[in-house]
C-alpha cells in the first residue's frame, strides 16, 4: 500500500496520467501543456514557460465608404499564457493614423503588450477556442482582474513581471 501511495503522489508520471484522463473526462480536452507546473514549453516571442498562438478574431476587414474592403486588421494579434505565473499577455496591433487625403495608414507608436493576472488554464484553453479576443475578454471577466501595459511591450519587460510573481 505504501508504494501505490508513493506512485500517486503529485509530481510522479503515474500521478499526472491519471490526472490528465480525469481532465479529459470532465472537460472533453486533455490538460494544457504545463498544467503540471512544468514550464519546459517556450514561445520566440514570450520566452521560456509561454504558450502563444494567434489571437482569435472575427475581424473579415472594414468596409470602405467608396465600396471594397480595407485590409484584415484584427485588434489583437497574438496571445499568450504562462502556466506558473497564471498570466494572460495579449499583444494588440500598434496604433496607427490615417492619411485621408491618399487614405493611406501609417503605423504611429509600438504594439502595446497588456498583461492579465489571476488567469487559470481553464480560462486560457476557452480563449484558445473562442471566437473572438474581445468578446473573450468582455464576457471571461477577466477585464475585472488586475491587468496593465507591459513595460516596454516587449519579452524583457514580460520577463521581469513573471521573474517578480513567481519569487513572491
Amino acid at each position: 500500500m505504501a508504494d501505490e501511495q508513493k506512485r500517486y503522489r503529485p509530481g510522479t508520471p503515474e500521478y499526472e496520467a491519471w490526472f490528465s484522463q480525469l481532465y479529459e473526462e470532465k472537460y472533453g480536452y486533455p490538460p494544457p501543456p504545463g498544467y503540471f507546473g512544468k514550464s519546459d514549453i517556450s514561445s520566440a516571442t514570450f520566452g521560456k514557460g509561454w504558450e502563444e498562438m494567434a489571437a482569435p478574431s472575427t475581424n473579415k476587414g472594414e468596409a470602405k465608404p467608396a465600396g471594397g474592403r480595407r485590409a484584415f486588421r484584427p485588434r489583437a494579434l497574438k496571445i499568450g499564457y504562462h502556466q506558473d505565473a497564471k498570466l494572460l499577455v495579449i499583444v494588440f496591433r500598434p496604433p496607427t493614423k490615417v492619411d485621408r487625403k491618399n487614405d493611406v495608414e501609417r503605423q504611429s507608436g509600438k504594439a502595446p503588450w497588456v498583461v492579465y493576472e489571476e488567469v487559470d488554464a481553464e480560462m486560457w484553453e476557452e480563449l484558445k477556442n473562442y471566437h473572438s479576443t474581445g468578446e473573450w475578454l468582455r464576457f471571461s471577466g477577466v477585464e475585472s482582474n488586475k491587468y496593465y501595459r507591459v513595460p516596454g511591450d516587449d519579452k524583457a519587460g514580460l520577463t521581469k513581471i513573471v521573474d517578480t510573481l513567481l519569487a513572491k
